[in-house]
């Protein structure tokens, strides 16, 4: 048996307490241990800097020197801001360069024509932003201001600006020359209008250019450019942001041949574009030509491309082009003798139709219409063949590419317009042709022919053949006179609450 001995037991109690002291001070930290991790204390948010750069102009001269300023720039923090300036586009050819890219202003001197593009970025050390601007480097600046009473040129090397808002007129026995390459810059409601000629010939590299000022490329800006008299050309000439109204009540147009005096025309080439009114618009003056027409383009305007007297609608040859889903608008005037060449119709580029607005009539020649012509007409119009001398209608299309004439777009409803209307000395052929819509409140069907002058030695003669007659108010084909000498086979009607054919010695 062992003994108790207290001195032993109390220093194994002493031992096991500093031990016990030992571990517990390594799990807690002792003083010269790391504090233990804490969350760091929340950061100040630097808010990012604002750009702002300022150009002293926005079309200068070459060898200009332009200005940049960038001291609008600010920091919402109050933070001290660093600039880089650069040039983000030049034209071709350019070698200008910026003379200080790393200050609060900067500037360059542009030494090609075009378009300069300078962009300038701050930051604060964290944060940056950045704003560009852009500017039109232009030949010496000529502002023609009074109406052109000599022959002139008007050369590449100079850009001219027509500051006024009155029309320049170009006078009678006058010639203006306008050199390839040349600019021309036009002023609110500014014009020109050529009671001479005006020779603008261009070519495929080197267009000349008619347009609005700078900073104000907006459709209408100005008037155009109307042709009132003299023989003119415009060839490879781009015509842009111009239809201002001329004076109250009259259309506006880009280009305009008025009826006026006489005024011959040949525009090839070139290019309408961005405008308020019609791309070319044409008067009913028989006097007046547009001898050719042709490569033109129309692009983007809020009314239609061309409108044009029927009469004139011969001077489509296929080559030109029309914005989609657009229309040739077309009002009356007569077809006279002498103009034959005038009167065939062609069919226009995808599709686009001729919009007839007016009574057209054909009153001593031939209408010759091609196949695919689309011609759409409004409310109550009729194409009329009616004279005392022969007149003629000629529409010959095929099976695969048939000639329409329907109502005006949205509004394909029977009755909506006459129809053809053929009276006393007529001769007709529509073969392949599609009529809808025709027989309105004054017309008795979509084709109607007529005798009507009494003791007139004339004879009427019409042939109908492989055609759709449809959609007719009343009937399809309706003659008040049994003589009248009617050939109809092939024919689809559909639609026609009266009947296909009466009237013409069928029944």
């Amino acid at each position: 048996m062992r003994s108790y001995r207290p001195g032993l037991y109390r220093m194994r109690v002493f031992v096991f307490l500093i031990v016990g002291m030992v571990l517990l001070a390594g799990c807690d930290g002792g003083p010269n241990d790391p504090p233990p991790d804490r969350p760091d204390p929340p950061e100040t948010d630097n808010a990012a800097p604002t750009a702002d750069l300022t150009l002293d102009t926005s079309e200068v001269e070459i060898g200009t020197e332009v200005a940049l300023d960038g001291s609008g720039s600010s920091d919402p923090d109050g933070d001290d801001l660093t600039y880089s300036w650069r040039l983000a586009a030049a034209p071709s050819g350019s070698d200008a360069s910026l003379a200080d890219e790393a200050g609060i202003t900067a500037d360059f001197t542009p030494d090609a024509t075009g378009d300069y593009v300078v962009g300038l970025e701050v930051s604060d050390g964290e944060e940056n932003d950045t704003d560009d601007g852009s500017l039109e480097a232009v030949q010496a600046v000529v502002e023609i201001t009074g109406d052109i009473s000599s022959d002139r040129t008007l050369t590449s090397d100079e850009t001219y600006r027509f500051p006024n808002t009155d029309p320049v007129d170009i006078k009678e026995g006058v010639t203006v020359t306008i050199e390839p390459d040349t600019d021309l810059r036009f002023a609110e409601e500014a014009g020109l209008d050529v009671f001479g000629t005006l020779r603008a010939e261009g070519t495929a590299e080197d267009s000349i250019t008619m347009t609005a000022t700078r900073g104000n490329r907006q459709p209408g800006w100005w008037r155009g450019v109307e042709f009132s008299d003299g023989t003119s050309v415009l060839d490879h000439v781009q015509i842009r942001y111009a239809g201002a109204d001329r004076v109250p009540g009259e259309g506006a147009a880009s280009i305009y041949q008025s009826g006026s005096s006489e005024a011959d025309l040949q525009l090839t080439n070139s290019t309408i574009e961005s405008g308020r009114g019609c791309g070319l618009a044409v008067v009913p003056n028989i006097e007046s030509t547009l001898q050719t027409f042709s490569g033109n383009e129309f692009r983007e305007l809020e009314k239609p491309p061309v409108c044009i007297p029927f009469a004139k609608v011969g001077i489509f040859d296929g080559s030109n082009s029309f914005p989609p889903q657009s229309a040739v608008e077309v009002f009356e005037a007569p077809i006279e003798s002498g103009i034959e060449e005038k009167t065939r119709m062609r069919s226009l580029d995808e599709d686009i139709p001729y919009r007839v607005t007016e009574d057209v009539t054909v009153s001593s020649d031939t209408l010759v219409i091609k196949a695919g012509v689309h011609m759409t007409f409004a409310e109550n119009v009729q194409l009329e063949v009616f004279a005392i001398l022969p007149a003629a209608i000629e529409a010959q299309g095929t099976a695969g590419n048939p000639i329409r004439m329907t109502a005006t777009e949205g509004n394909e409803m029977p009755g909506w317009w006459q129809g053809i209307y053929l009276r006393d000395d007529f001769g007709g052929t529509l073969s392949n042709v599609i009529i809808r819509h025709g027989g309105g409140a004054s017309s008795p069907a979509n084709i109607t022919a007529e005798q009507v002058l009494p003791g007139l030695d004339a004879q009427g003669s019409l042939t109908v053949e492989n055609s759709r007659i449809e959609d007719s108010g009343k009937h399809g084909i309706a003659c008040n006179d049994a003589g009248i000498d009617l050939t109809a086979q092939g024919n689809a009607f559909a639609g026609i609450p009266g009947k296909p054919i009466t009237g013409c010695g069928t029944e």
